[in-house]
């Protein structure tokens, strides 16, 4: 067992800035990923992909976190939308809206700030990391699920 942590640990070190699961912010622990699948439609040259993953933080207080992806060329998200099961059995929805970048990080701060859950994305193209998209979950329930789907379109080439 203890292997295995060190192992998980230093793919974390060597993946920080473009990690492939959800961490939490603060102590770098891996969330647990208790399901993903992707549903795909092709139609004139698009993909419309919606990604569904499902996380648990199996902790007793609420978390912030972080998802990094890597996106293509030709890549577009619509929208993010999170299903946060709480441990009562109620369900709180969050989605996510096209807004000016600097914007929504403020709002997504001062909502975490005041112990809020709140739900950033946004797409990065910077040296360090390029073509990546990014997902702070901002409070994550204490005990609870988040059913997270993100909504895609990818521009497909073709080949004669």
């Amino acid at each position: 067992m203890v292997d295995i942590e060190m192992k998980e640990d230093k793919i974390f070190r060597q993946s920080q800035d473009d990690p492939m699961f959800l961490i939490n912010k603060e102590s770098n622990a891996v969330i647990p990923l208790k399901h993903a699948s992707f549903t795909v439609d092709i139609n004139l040259g698009y993909s419309s992909i919606v990604l569904h993953q499902i996380y648990e933080n199996e902790r007793d207080h609420a978390l912030e976190t972080l998802f990094m992806m890597p996106y293509a060329e030709n890549f577009f998200l619509s929208h993010i939308e999170v299903d946060f099961r709480l441990e009562d059995g109620t369900t709180k929805t969050l989605k996510t809206i096209v807004t000016e970048r600097e914007i929504a990080q403020v709002k997504y701060n001062e909502a975490v700030a005041t112990g809020k859950t709140a739900v950033l994305s946004y797409m990065q193209d910077t040296r360090q990391s390029k073509n990546m998209l990014r997902v702070m979950l901002g409070n994550f329930p204490a005990r609870s699920k988040a059913l997270l789907r993100a909504y895609c379109v990818q521009q497909l080439e073709f080949e004669d």
